[in-house]
């Protein structure tokens, strides 16, 4: 214990970083292993430690032995989110391209005759980190008519411009119509949750196993908005930080049926996770913490967005000695997991839009010379995301996920893993797309100061991967 307390910040810090960006729900994460790059369709593995996340009760049919697996990936990713000619600034797109090299993955399995232990430390939720060196559309917005309406104080004329086209008693909204940025808006976006769990199996017989494991999830998203000027006049001030933290503990229960030698079914669930985010205003130079406030986060105000029930199955069949076709499915419960989110007046609103997410793909592995392993696989991520819980800081494209790699057996005990993956984002839309609708307004001293508008956007995603990993069998 006094060694995970240890390594539970350095983890923490290490998975803030990094840049998990697969899913097939708004915070799933399913990239969890060396193994699943290079085939995505492991639920109903029993030849890898990994089993011990993807198909827990196979973990009682791996061979005996004490088995310790760690893998990394490295991740190439590109985000960026393009506004229509309706946006009301001075802005066109927001981008990063901002790789992850660091993407740890562990996993331990004990097996023993007809039962196993495990134990693993994964990456299950989470963002990733983006650096946006242009700002988001919603942050530079609110950061422009706030300061432009007076709202930072002094510093509001280094911030914008004081440019009004029209006669000298222009209203307050041909101001904030014409007035621009005097310089540009550095954005950071991190979101990662860490979980380590614990569990077992057992078998029963040679056809029937069970598995019973409990996971603690430790959820953290920040963001941070940084105003930057060259020149004469340079500046270079933080002017927005903002953490969320939540934790939770999910149940999860598995079952392996082999009916035949050569065919193995997986099968688990995983209960809803509740979270309950504290929302922690570490800086707003706004008056009031007005801007922070209208993109809906109240300093000290909790919200519930949970990770739904999740049902994952999956089929693996040798067709020969040396070669296996899988297939694989997860359905997430959506519709039954509380989501909750602030409104510009710093209302709590129920989220009810909510759909049922789903993935489907199919793989294979063929041994093609001795003690080399050639794998692939292909699936389909449907995230069914309403356009209403869309935002710049938080979107998730549907998704095919391609991938492919090699197993080396270097030695009855050793296995290395390579894999790569390319992963291929439909654009995603959102019309009309602020936090809140055109008309909201906050009042500071006795004014009403427009916070929000409407405007269209496209999210783009684009990733590659690269990832390594090696098993050992200490017994």
């Amino acid at each position: 214990m006094k060694v995970f307390r240890s390594l539970f910040p350095a983890l923490l810090a290490v998975s803030l970083m990094a840049g998990n960006v697969f899913a097939s729900h708004y915070d799933y994460l399913t990239d969890l292993s060396a193994e699943w790059i290079a085939n995505p369709n492991r639920l109903a593995t029993t030849s890898g430690a990994d089993a011990a996340v993807y198909n827990p009760a196979g973990t009682a049919f791996m061979n005996n032995g004490l088995y310790f697996n760690v893998s990394n990936q490295t991740i190439l990713n590109f985000y960026s989110a393009e506004v229509a000619s309706d946006y009301p600034g001075d802005f066109k797109e927001s981008k990063s391209h901002k790789p992850s090299p660091v993407v740890p993955n562990v996993f331990l399995v004990y097996k023993q005759d007809d039962w196993s232990a495990f134990a693993m430390v994964n990456l299950i939720t989470g963002t990733g980190s983006f650096n946006y060196a242009n700002g988001l559309p919603s942050v530079n917005e609110k950061i422009r008519i706030a300061a432009t309406s007076g709202l930072y104080g002094p510093l509001s004329a280094q911030l914008v411009d004081q440019v009004i086209t029209g006669p000298a008693d222009a209203s307050a909204s041909a101001k904030i119509q014409n007035s621009r940025l005097l310089g540009t808006i550095n954005c950071e976006v991190r979101g990662a949750g860490i979980a380590p769990a614990i569990g077992g199996a057992y078998k029963f017989n040679n056809m029937f196993a069970a598995s019973l494991s409990v996971r603690y999830l430790t959820s953290i998203k920040s963001s941070k908005a940084t105003f930057v000027r060259g020149g004469k006049n340079g500046l270079d001030l933080n002017i927005l930080e903002a953490e969320m933290k939540a934790t939770g503990i999910t149940p999860v229960v598995g079952l392996n049926i082999r009916p035949a030698d050569a065919l193995n079914v997986g099968f688990s669930f995983e209960a809803p996770t509740k979270l309950e985010y504290e929302i922690d205003i570490k800086k707003d130079l706004s008056v009031n913490h007005i801007v922070s406030a209208a993109g809906g986060k109240p300093d000290g105000g909790k919200y519930r967005f949970d990770l739904p029930g999740k049902v994952n199955f999956g089929v693996e069949y040798a067709v020969t000695n040396d070669f296996k076709v899988m297939a694989s499915g997860i359905y997430y419960l959506s519709k039954w997991m509380k989501m909750e989110k602030f409104d510009s007046t710093g209302k709590k609103v129920d989220i009810d839009k909510k759909s049922h997410s789903y993935e489907i793909g199919a793989g294979f592995e063929w041994k093609f010379i001795q003690n080399v392993a050639w794998t692939g696989g292909i699936v389909w991520d449907y995230i069914n995301q309403p356009e209403e819980n869309i935002s710049d800081e938080l979107f998730k494209n549907n998704c095919l996920n391609v991938g492919t790699g090699f197993s080396i057996d270097a030695n009855d005990r050793t296995k290395f893993t390579i894999g790569f993956m390319r992963n291929f984002y439909p654009d995603l839309k959102r019309s009309n797309g602020a936090e809140a609708a055109n008309g909201s307004f906050a009042v500071v001293s006795g004014k009403s100061v427009p916070l929000t508008s409407k405007y269209d956007e496209t999210y783009h995603k684009e990733s590659w991967v690269v990832a390594v990993g090696m098993q050992y069998n200490f017994l």
